[in-house]
């Protein structure tokens, strides 16, 4: 049975690579995760041991942090939802430039509210990942063991 921590494990590891630099693969009949790892990681024999373990079978992969909508999309909703209209306007500021998620964390510490980022931005990362759970009808066991099986789909 796949446990949700498993799933969160895989996502943060893809999420700390550079994009495409790695992988991970959820089996549904299989109920595990494969990690596919970096070059910087593996050597070529690990990464192909690997690729050949989701040969068979149906796998997904699971989504990156853009995929499900937490990039700047989630910056710009905790904005709406915590700061005032001129210092939205000041987020939107430093977005347009590079160095941007930098520059929003000292944003944020000028104003106590990094803690409050990372929770929000935690929370929102294990709502989106159930969701894409749910929408893929994969079946698991959440954080406190209750297993967790996806909603019916609507017939079209």
């Amino acid at each position: 049975m796949l446990k949700f921590n498993e799933i969160q494990e895989a996502y943060d590891y893809v999420a700390f690579c550079n994009p495409g630099e790695a992988a991970a693969y959820v089996g549904k009949e299989q109920g595990r995760v494969v990690l596919i790892p970096s070059e910087m990681a593996a050597d070529d024999q690990e990464i192909q041991a690997a690729y050949r373990e989701i040969e068979e079978g149906e796998w997904l992969q699971i989504p990156d942090k853009y995929d499900l909508g937490l990039g700047k999309e989630l910056v710009f909703r905790f904005a709406a939802g915590r700061l005032s209209g001129p210092e939205q306007d000041k987020v939107e500021r430093i977005f347009s430039h590079r160095g941007a998620y930098g520059n929003w964390k000292d944003f944020l510490c000028e104003r106590g509210l990094l803690q409050e980022w990372y929770d929000f931005s935690e929370q929102a990362e294990v709502e989106a990942l159930k969701d894409w759970l749910d929408f893929n009808q994969v079946t698991y066991e959440d954080e406190n063991g209750n297993v967790v099986t996806p909603s019916p789909k609507e017939e079209e």
